[in-house]
């Protein structure tokens, strides 16, 4: 339900079958949104005081529940970033979706991205960038350094069996080339 519920709207909600009832009984089967709003206005227009006031209470009772329901969500909420917070690493990051798809595009065989799948291959390029960084820190920190470096994400690569068939090749061709400056 939207937090801002009008005793009008609510009316005009329970109301718009019966007006679209009524244009069909007068051989108008499909009439255009604005005819149904006149007519809703009409009728609003036609209701007393005390029918209006029912629209009132309502609408004030549906205000009530949102502002509820969304002082639960926020305690929810506050009480599951409190947990996650404590697991999580400040240095998260996103790849953003415009630049993944712009990516996936430069593919001749790909011609639509559907937002599902443009989804599922940012994380799972998330998830693999954390795993090598993961990794090649561990092999930055066991020679006792701060600063991942190359050989750090080979070494990752070379004893992940995994990863051999996929990255290997293409990391051997972007090794750096010692005494060439680029």
């Amino acid at each position: 339900m939207p937090p801002k519920q009008t005793p009008y709207f609510l009316f005009c909600n329970e109301a718009r079958d019966s007006a679209r009832v009524e244009f069909a009984k007068h051989g108008i089967p499909n009439p255009t949104g604005a005819a149904v709003a006149k007519v809703l206005g009409e009728k609003w227009k036609g209701l007393s005081e005390d029918e209006k006031t029912y629209y009132k209470t309502e609408t004030a009772k549906i205000a009530a529940e949102h502002s509820r329901e969304k002082q639960e969500n926020a305690d929810n909420n506050e009480d599951n970033e409190e947990d996650g917070k404590e697991g999580e690493d400040e240095k998260s990051f996103h790849l953003p979706l415009a630049r993944v798809k712009r990516i996936m595009r430069l593919d001749p065989g790909v011609r639509l991205v559907h937002l599902d799948t443009l989804k599922l291959v940012t994380k799972t390029t998330e998830l693999f960038i954390e795993h090598m960084i993961e990794k090649s820190e561990a092999f930055c920190r066991a020679k006792k350094r701060k600063t991942i470096m190359f050989s750090d994400i080979e070494n990752t690569v070379a004893h992940d069996q995994r990863l051999i068939p996929i990255v290997y090749a293409h990391l051997w061709a972007s090794r750096p080339v010692k005494g060439v400056q680029g």
